[in-house]
């Protein structure tokens, strides 16, 4: 699965503001310290991607993304290249917190609409506080695909990746939850396919050697 080309991947892009836990979430999808998290904001300063494979989507790459409400020193350089995610992104899990919506949020799904691209809203950190229930509310008036998580809740790990991945087979392609069939419509069942393969890696080039196969 690791060989997989990134092309043949479900590409799942992590937005977010600073400090919200990205990293710390995508950790805990892929059950990993991979990315470096810190308290400090603005540690993730570059696209992070990780490769894996996440039944049963199968092989998928996480985009992890610098803030977007970067404001170092070299924030614009960051943001051009986060903004360029949208154009790979089949995917958006846009983490927030609880009760805090700002105009960043907004404009992750405005992008992603441009785009035609399906976001999950991911409202991280609530074991520090319960979201309120006129904050949920307001957040359904603007997407209907909400998941409620703590990224440092090891207990509750399974139940979050499970839910998450539900809302994944949910928006995502249809190819990457049903392959089209190679050879399917061509050949009925109980047909013969003639498959030709190479001799062995040192055969000249043009060389095959034939096997049937029963359908």
């Amino acid at each position: 699965m690791q060989d997989t080309p990134k092309a043949n991947r479900l590409n799942i892009a992590i937005f977010g503001r600073t400090n919200v836990g990205k990293s710390s979430f995508m950790n805990m999808l892929i059950g990993q310290d991979y990315a470096i998290t810190s308290p400090v904001a603005g540690t993730t300063t570059d696209i992070v991607e990780k490769a894996c494979e996440l039944l049963p989507l199968g092989p998928v790459l996480f985009l992890d993304t610098a803030g977007v409400d970067d404001i170092s020193e070299l924030a614009q350089l960051r943001l051009n290249k986060t903004s360029k995610i949208y154009d790979r992104a089949d995917v958006i899990l846009l983490v927030t917190e609880p009760d805090v919506w700002t105009e960043f949020e907004d404009e992750v799904l405005l992008k992603a609409d441009e785009n035609k691209i399906p976001v999950i809203v991911i409202i991280n950190k609530t074991d520090l506080l319960k979201p309120a229930h006129a904050f949920l509310e307001k957040l359904r008036e603007k997407r209907s695909r909400i998941l409620e998580v703590s990224s440092i809740n090891s207990n509750e790990r399974n139940a979050y990746v499970n839910a998450v991945k539900q809302q994944l087979i949910e928006v995502a392609p249809d190819d990457f939850i049903e392959p089209p069939r190679l050879i399917g419509d061509l050949v009925n069942p109980g047909g013969i396919a003639v498959l030709v393969v190479p001799i062995d890696l040192q055969a000249p080039k043009g060389s095959s050697s034939c096997l049937r196969s029963r359908l």
